[in-house]
């Protein structure tokens, strides 16, 4: 992980803000760790795109993180048994808002940080797993499917 963010941070310190830099590598860590913590996939993938915009005038930057483990739903049922509906969305909503996966309760807010930094810079977080899918818009519009 370690090395996946020292090279994100080569690559984008020449385009992105001292405060924008640190942010992405907030995020970038905090996502590469959950990979590990708790999707039991030993092996995730990180992808990170820069797009600049003509029209606008400005960098944007996407980050996505997967991962083939065993999923949302399952990682929390662990931890807390079944809560919600039978459908693994109320789980992403769940670990979206600050739901642990640690026996503890404590914990969790590493994803409900990771949704104020995107809303902070104008950008959107878009979690799934299973059949569940939702994109929140920084709070103000959140779209689901499952």
């Amino acid at each position: 992980m370690e090395a996946v963010v020292e090279r994100a941070s080569r690559i984008f310190a020449s385009c992105l803000t001292e405060d924008e830099l640190g942010s992405l590598l907030s995020m970038l860590s905090e996502l590469c760790s959950n990979i590990f913590e708790h999707s039991r996939d030993p092996y995730g993938c990180v992808l990170i795109q820069k797009y600049h915009y003509e029209q606008r005038q400005r960098e944007s930057v996407c980050l996505s993180v997967g991962d083939m483990g065993h999923g949302v739903r399952a990682n929390l049922m662990e931890a807390h048994g079944a809560f919600g509906g039978e459908g693994p969305l109320e789980y992403i909503r769940a670990a979206m808002n600050g739901r642990s996966s640690r026996s503890t309760g404590r914990g969790g807010l590493g994803l409900l940080n990771v949704r104020g930094i995107l809303a902070t810079h104008g950008g959107y977080v878009c979690m799934r797993s299973e059949t569940a899918a939702v994109t929140d818009f920084g709070g103000t519009h959140v779209q689901t499917r499952e």
